[in-house]
């Protein structure tokens, strides 16, 4: 495990229906009309109103009502984020990390990753425990990343229970314990981590932590290709060799409901 990716921006319009101007502003920007919306959020951004702030750096992060402007929405999102804007704080945190509209700084992105996990960001926990393992701001700690992992995996982060289930597979800050690994591999597979899905497929092929099966790792491989792991498919190739016809149609019909049950559980 050499690298682990941040979580990207969860950047979203928020808002609050107790401001009328906000409200309007929101259904504006959700009807399309970026360039109106902009001049709304702007004007309450003036005013103090933190959520128009996050709103008007979202929109300057991607150019949507005003030309593309990093360096512009990481001053938006500093104001909101120094007033206590979660959103905001865990967006400058990311910000810091890639340097984008700011020079990068993993010292700077820990600090808001931290602010943002004190007021509920679990996407932060998760930022923080990939800075602490990989020692980019901090000195490396698997331990503690570990537990951060832990937190965000509990609050249902996929990445997290992914990453904590690869620290439990390797032995990683923690005592290794295949059943653990099977367990969070679990969760970030039903939460459609196709790498979760891909591992999971290996551990049911080899009979670690879980009993050998290749009904469910031919599902998992299928399903982690389907969502994109196309390393998968060797795999996927491999058990199919040792299963029979029976067992490779039950496999095909399980892999269609778990897709049918992740898919409505990522659109709901």
């Amino acid at each position: 495990m050499k690298k682990y990716f941040l979580n990207l921006f969860n950047l979203g319009i928020t808002g609050s229906s107790t401001c009328s101007d906000l409200d309007k502003g929101l259904k504006t920007f959700k009807a399309g009309d970026y360039a109106e919306a902009w001049g709304i959020f702007f004007k309450l951004a003036e005013k103090g109103n933190i959520e128009a702030q996050n709103n008007l750096a979202f929109m300057y992060y991607h150019g949507e009502g005003v030309p593309r402007d990093h360096h512009k929405a990481a001053q938006w999102f500093m104001v909101a984020a120094e007033h206590g804007h979660p959103d905001a704080q865990y967006n400058l945190g990311n910000l810091y990390y890639y340097g984008h509209g700011l020079t990068k700084n993993y010292k700077q992105a820990l600090r808001w990753y931290l602010k943002a996990s004190e007021n509920g960001k679990t996407a932060a926990q998760t930022n923080i425990g990939n800075l602490l393992y990989n020692g980019k701001g901090v000195e490396a700690d698997h331990i503690q990343a570990a537990r951060w992992f832990q937190k965000a995996a509990e609050n249902g982060d996929p990445k997290a229970q992914h990453n904590l289930a690869m620290m439990y597979y390797k032995g990683e800050g923690l005592n290794q314990d295949f059943h653990q690994a099977a367990k969070w591999y679990l969760k970030a597979a039903e939460n459609g981590d196709a790498k979760a899905q891909h591992n999971l497929g290996i551990m049911y092929c080899n009979g670690q932590g879980v009993i050998v099966d290749y009904i469910q790792s031919y599902a998992w491989f299928n399903l982690a290709n389907a969502f994109g792991h196309t390393s998968s498919l060797v795999n996927l190739n491999h058990v199919k060799s040792l299963m029979t016809s029976q067992q490779i149609a039950e496999g095909q019909t399980l892999a269609r409901k778990k897709w049918d049950i992740i898919h409505k559980t990522q659109i709901s």
